[in-house]
């Protein structure tokens, strides 16, 4: 995964409270440990341990909310950074200007809060995004800017070659949903529309 950046104005508070926590555990749960050992085995336990230890567990906690904590709504009510949760299986249907086709592509997507993957498979091709942006000050207009890299299958055309491209997503439906469109770069220059369904929400037919 690489990667993925927000325009929300509150994710310094996610370090914020990882200082807090970690202090407050270090006093209240480590410290106590710490004196009781001292003081039951008669070991003494060195500055240089205990230092380490508000340390690890500041990134204990960020870590938590990086791989965790950051899909729950509770997060929210704290004034914390909520960002929507796009993991999982994805169905799609591209319209291109090559030729004017349609095809369906399978999309998997694996995501934590600052890390990001997209990967789509067509029967020619498969794309994985090399950048990605979720721009989400607006509530009524949330999107997901990436930049992709997509590769030839040994089996398609001769015209297919490796090229690079843009797309930009809004984010729709209870984060179910992705519709947009996408343009390539040099080598191909192409554009079209993309609609994107969760497979758990693919329960009803894919208009286009």
């Amino acid at each position: 995964m690489h990667f993925c950046s927000n325009d929300l104005a509150n994710t310094s508070r996610i370090y914020l409270y990882s200082l807090v926590f970690s202090v407050l555990s270090f006093f209240l749960g480590l410290l106590p440990l710490y004196i009781i050992i001292e003081e039951s085995l008669g070991i003494a336990i060195p500055i240089w341990i205990e230092i380490p230890s508000i340390i690890g567990l500041y990134h204990f906690y960020i870590d938590l909310f990086e791989k965790y904590l950051w899909k729950h709504r509770i997060i929210k009510w704290l004034g914390l950074p909520k960002i929507p949760n796009l993991n999982g299986n994805w169905k799609a249907v591209i319209k291109s200007s090559h030729n004017n086709t349609t095809k369906n592509a399978d999309v998997f997507i694996s995501q934590s809060y600052s890390r990001f993957s997209m990967i789509v498979k067509t029967d020619e091709s498969t794309s994985k995004t090399t950048m990605a942006h979720l721009e989400l000050s607006n509530p009524i207009y949330r999107t997901l800017v990436y930049s992709y890299i997509s590769k030839p299958r040994p089996l398609s055309a001769p015209t297919m070659n490796i090229h690079e491209g843009m797309g930009n997503l809004e984010i729709l439906k209870n984060d179910a949903e992705l519709r947009g469109y996408y343009y390539s770069g040099r080598g191909r220059q192409n554009f079209g529309e993309i609609l994107l369904k969760k497979e758990d929400a693919c329960t009803q037919p894919m208009h286009s």
